[in-house]
């Protein structure tokens, strides 16, 4: 399978950007932007030039904190996760009896009630927002117990977390530089 690049986050010195940040929750910068200052979202810090910076176990810790639903938690939330709206093209597409021949946006409703009545795939959401979130392998198990298959490919919000290893600089790094440079101070 291959990863659209627009779904890739990336954890650079063990922190990410607040745009990062703002794809892996998922929500806005601009959120964010208001969470940093009615101190209600997750932990940052001040990096270079000042720049938000956000460690992913501070918000691995915070999303624990602050999901609720019956669904899967798994490390790196958002990877493999999809909107309602996905489930429901898949299961449209899918040519089963309950599904076949509805539109993605009623599929979306039927959902929303099963949702509300104990049903349906798996699910989570964020206890502060109505946005729910879906794990594709609950779905999948979910659909496959129910004789359900479809061809549709669901697109996550991010597939893949891409984590850069910290810049390890050699232990003698004045005589490193010296050698290199020829310069002594």
């Amino acid at each position: 399978m291959s990863i659209n690049i627009q779904y890739v986050v990336t954890i650079e010195c063990g922190s990410m950007s607040a745009q990062a940040a703002g794809r892996f929750l998922p929500f806005a910068e601009k959120t964010l932007r208001n969470w940093r200052v009615s101190g209600d979202g997750p932990p940052f810090f001040k990096g270079w030039m000042g720049h938000p910076r956000y460690r992913l176990e501070d918000i691995e810790r915070w999303i624990a904190e602050h999901v609720e639903g019956p669904g899967q938690r798994h490390e790196y939330f958002p990877v493999g996760r999809v909107p309602p709206e996905e489930v429901a093209k898949f299961l449209s597409a899918s040519g089963s009896e309950r599904f076949n021949g509805r539109c993605a946006s009623n599929v979306t409703e039927l959902l929303e009630y099963m949702r509300a009545n104990g049903g349906g795939p798996p699910w989570l959401k964020f206890k502060f927002s109505r946005r729910v979130t879906y794990f594709i392998p609950d779905v999948l198990q979910w659909a496959a117990r129910h004789g359900i298959q479809s061809d549709y490919v669901m697109r996550p919000m991010v597939g893949k977390v891409v984590v850069k290893p910290p810049l390890v600089y050699p232990p003698d790094i004045e005589a490193f530089a010296e050698a290199m440079c020829g310069a002594k101070r």
